[in-house]
């Protein structure tokens, strides 16, 4: 709000009431025009999570002005420091993506046996060069080598030695990281990526949802 700092006061007298009563307004308009900023944002990036620490009263009073689309993602903190609100930011956050992380590899599992996704690399980068790619699963291994050829325009990739598609005559090819290879194809193409462990990676540690 305008007023950074607000605190009731005893100056004592008729006063007294005046003057707390202007806290309380203070206290209850500056959480209005916080919320305003907070469904806005909030709506605009498609946040997941809406984290909110701070004076007991004033968040009160924030998430009284919440509506239920932004309110439901509301998580009321109970650290005191930057550094432990910070903290227990990032575990809330960390526990939503692994949430959606493993109902995503439950979705890829019981997609795959319905034909609609790829696990592997000879299968994934033929899905990629289609644009049949929804959803690309990688598991990232900073040690991975594997390497793989890609269009510089468009999003024809595929592994060195892979028949399964080859450019148009007259592409121009280059040669990259394998994992690197993927993401890009998929950014291009309109998909997205989900980053999953090692343990429950698809094949080859790469393998995508696919749109048909």
């Amino acid at each position: 709000g305008e007023r950074l700092h607000v605190q009731r006061s005893a100056p004592g007298g008729w006063s007294q009431r005046r003057f707390q009563q202007r806290a309380e307004n203070r206290w209850e308009s500056n959480p209005v025009a916080v919320a305003q900023d907070v469904v806005r944002v909030a709506r605009d990036v498609g946040a997941r999570l809406v984290a909110i620490a701070g004076d007991v009263r004033a968040v009160t009073f924030l998430l009284q002005h919440l509506p239920g689309d932004v309110g439901d993602r509301a998580m009321k903190l109970v650290g005191g420091s930057p550094d432990s609100i910070a903290e227990e930011t990032v575990r809330e956050a960390a526990g939503i993506a692994a949430s959606d992380t493993a109902a995503l590899l439950e979705q890829f599992s019981d997609s795959y046996h319905a034909d609609l996704a790829a696990s592997g690399v000879p299968e994934t980068l033929f899905a990629l060069s289609e644009r049949r790619v929804d959803m690309l699963l990688v598991h990232d291994d900073p040690d991975d080598g594997r390497r793989a050829r890609f269009a510089r325009e468009g999003t024809w990739c595929a592994r060195d030695g892979d028949s399964a598609s080859t450019p148009a005559p007259g592409t121009e090819v280059a040669d990259g990281r394998l994992v690197d290879v993927a993401i890009r194809s998929a950014l291009l193409g309109g998909a997205g990526v989900r980053f999953v462990p090692e343990h429950a990676a698809p094949d080859e540690g790469l393998g995508a949802l696919l749109r048909w």
